[in-house]
């Protein structure tokens, strides 16, 4: 198994807009920090564990071009506002199956509207393959509706 961090910082990102703490001036290129999301590669599957806002720049640094699936933690902006950008990855491969459970499926189908109920067609939609997280009982794991 292979985990890539293609991004470790803070919702806001390191260095932060305005700010002006050591970490955020520093040169060193470990305190320039992406905003969270992980590749896994096992089994000669890739997932990514969550589109953050800086998704694209993310793939584009790590040399990634193509993934089996996403899976989304929780739709806070700095873990879901990249999932427009799946869009390139459609445009070869076709639908990109996402997994989430029930709670943040409501707040994506919320946030990206116009994804699940378009009202126009032009520069081209995500296309998504919803599937459903649920905790199976009395167990750490889970399963896929």
């Amino acid at each position: 198994m292979k985990l890539t961090f293609l991004g470790t910082g803070t919702s806001t990102g390191v260095p932060s807009i305005g700010c002006d703490c050591e970490t955020c001036r520093s040169a060193d290129p470990r305190d320039n920090r992406l905003r969270v999301s992980v590749v896994i590669e096992h089994g000669g599957r890739t997932v990514l564990i969550d589109t953050s806002s800086d998704f694209r720049q993310q793939m584009l640094r790590a040399g990634i071009g193509y993934l089996d699936a996403v899976l989304i933690t929780h739709c806070h902006v700095d873990h879901v506002f990249g999932l427009d950008d799946i869009r390139p990855l459609n445009f070869r491969y076709g639908p990109m199956p996402i997994l989430a459970n029930e709670e943040a499926w409501i707040d994506l189908r919320r946030i990206f509207q116009y994804i699940f109920e378009p009202s126009h067609f032009g520069g081209g939609l995500p296309q998504l393959i919803p599937h459903t997280v649920v905790p199976q009982a009395h167990s750490t794991s889970a399963k896929i509706l």
